[in-house]
């Protein structure tokens, strides 16, 4: 399961800097969509604070980035990520872990679920970015796993 946790950080990278693309060749681009891409950015850096103990980088997790922001925490989170992947160990992904939403109220959930909703959930936001950049005349990223999976 860690290898495909890896492998998921990969594709969630390579979707990702398609989608900053997308994002940054569409000229007057509908601002909900760099609003998404924040969101999606802000969220992998909420979860992993969460789970590796850390103190929380983001207040919220609907901060509105400049594309700039974006472009930096898109390459720290996918490093941080990866760093956290590769030095988990197989026991621990299937512990669980106890944390505070955004409003406080407190979950206990296995870590390889947190790990798995991070990734299904920048997909998610991926597919309404796409819409935006659609109605905004640009062209949608290609993000599909399927896609990534035959490089």
């Amino acid at each position: 399961m860690k290898d495909y946790f890896l492998r998921l950080n990969e594709y969630n990278i390579w979707a990702n800097n398609n989608t900053a693309e997308s994002i940054r060749n569409t000229a007057d681009l509908d601002a909900k969509a760099l609003e998404l891409f924040s969101h999606i950015l802000i969220a992998q850096t909420i979860w992993l604070d969460r789970i590796s103990q850390h103190p929380i980088s983001f207040d919220s997790p609907w901060i509105k980035l400049s594309s700039e922001e974006c472009e930096h925490l898109l390459q720290k989170s996918y490093n941080d990520w990866k760093i956290y992947l590769v030095n988990i160990g197989k026991v621990e992904l299937s512990k669980f872990v106890e944390y505070k939403n955004v409003r406080g109220d407190t979950f206990k959930n296995k870590l390889s679920d947190i790990i798995a909703h991070v990734f299904n959930h920048s997909s998610y936001h991926r597919g309404q970015i796409a819409q935006h950049v659609k109605k905004s005349n640009g062209k949608p990223a290609i993000t599909d796993f399927i896609a990534f999976a035959r490089l």
